[in-house]
């Protein structure tokens, strides 16, 4: 609701103008007083139209304009003043100090109704807009607090870190850009001999990739349940668990396509079996020497074709060694200084170089202050033995 407050010392003039606003069904208060009126117009929660002269003996209309414009306030405030001043510097500096409008005294009667009634369909403008912003904001806290659950959900649902099977340890680093990360990743244990893992970035940021990994998630855990319980072995072909998921996520129709390696690594011959889904920077293999070596098979980003073909590859590892998987964020880290062959060479050197904890790798990425990443960024680290 609009407040109208009149301000002039002359009594006579307030109750003439409150009278001629009264005619159109205008309320309005009114006082001679303007530190008494600043005083009041303090504390309306209300969108306000202030009329009142430039000239006054406590303070001025230019003041009070200036005290009031100077003051934060959530609503609106419309002010037009009563002045025999029209020169172009005085309208200017009556702008300058915050009124809306002016009224040229003496003045007429269809003059001020027209110019009042200009500001109060301003005013109204204005208050729909702020009541727009309530329901805006109302509705953006919402989300926020959902998307805090989700993210909630979505941290729980990685694995603990770090992890031993054996002689195998297995380590990660993850941040997303926003709060919902489209990367995933995941590892576990098949039987004594087999420990799986998958590492995933789903197209996109934010919400709507992270509800992919969730689903994502579920299918790949259908595949280790069906293991287990020795209904079947797909849990140890790469190749085929990728084009299952491929095959789910087209016929789900969820317009969401990601990239993902699928990895068996068996303890007892120290081989990984791993199927490539489109992922890209390639896994880098560190062996006691520091010399690395970058695997990669061809593959197609998973969820976009039918058909796609995906392929499984036996990689004999090194007695000792230590595997690290990046995601594409990393490349951005990068991408405004060097083309993709410098970076894959200075990824090679970093794993080289990396002979502790995920934490190590963080501090080489520069990744404790992760405000303005412009992709999700994750790194998966397996190793075996003391390098």
């Amino acid at each position: 609701m609009i407040k109208t407050v009149i301000i002039d010392d002359m009594l006579q003039n307030c109750k003439l103008v409150s009278s001629i606003l009264k005619q159109e069904g205008n309320d309005s208060v009114f006082y001679t007083n303007s530190n008494e009126a600043l005083e009041y117009i303090k504390t309306l929660n209300n969108p306000v139209m202030i009329i009142m002269d430039w000239v006054m003996p406590e303070l001025s209309g230019i003041e009070i304009c200036r005290i009031l414009r100077e003051t934060q306030s959530e609503y609106p405030i419309y002010i037009i003043l009563f002045t025999a001043r029209t020169t172009t510097k005085d309208l200017t500096e009556g702008f300058d100090a915050g009124a809306n409008d002016f009224v040229k005294k003496p003045f007429s009667k269809n003059e001020l109704k027209a110019r009042y009634d200009a500001g109060i369909r301003i005013l109204k403008l204005e208050e729909k807009l702020i009541e727009q912003r309530k329901v805006v904001e109302k509705s953006l806290d919402i989300i926020r607090k959902d998307v805090n659950a989700g993210k909630i959900v979505q941290q729980k649902m990685l694995p603990p870190q770090p992890f031993e099977f054996k002689e195998y340890h297995f380590s990660y680093f993850f941040h997303p850009s926003l709060y919902l990360s489209g990367d995933f990743l995941d590892y576990f244990i098949l039987d004594e001999n087999n420990i799986g893992f998958y590492f995933a970035d789903v197209a996109g940021h934010g919400a709507s990739s992270a509800f992919i990994t969730i689903i994502l998630k579920n299918y790949i855990s259908n595949f280790i349940s069906g293991y287990k319980s020795q209904s079947n072995k797909y849990a140890l072909d790469p190749a085929y668990v990728i084009s299952e998921v491929n095959r789910k996520l087209i016929n789900e129709n969820l317009g969401k396509h990601l990239v993902m390696i699928y990895g068996i690594i068996n303890t007892e011959n120290n081989t990984l079996t791993y199927s490539n889904g489109g992922q890209f920077p390639p896994l880098f293999i560190a062996d006691k020497n520091n010399n690395v070596q970058t695997e990669i098979i061809k593959g197609m980003s998973v969820g976009l074709f039918k058909g796609a073909k995906y392929f499984s590859k036996i990689v004999v590892l090194p007695e000792k060694f230590k595997l690290l998987i990046y995601s594409d964020g990393i490349i951005e880290l990068f991408r405004k200084k060097d083309d993709i062959e410098t970076i894959i060479e200075k990824l090679k050197r970093i794993t080289a170089k990396n002979t502790s904890s995920i934490t190590e790798l963080q501090d080489k990425f520069k990744l404790d202050n992760c405000e303005n990443l412009v992709d999700d960024v994750t790194i998966m680290k397996i190793s075996k033995g003391e390098l």
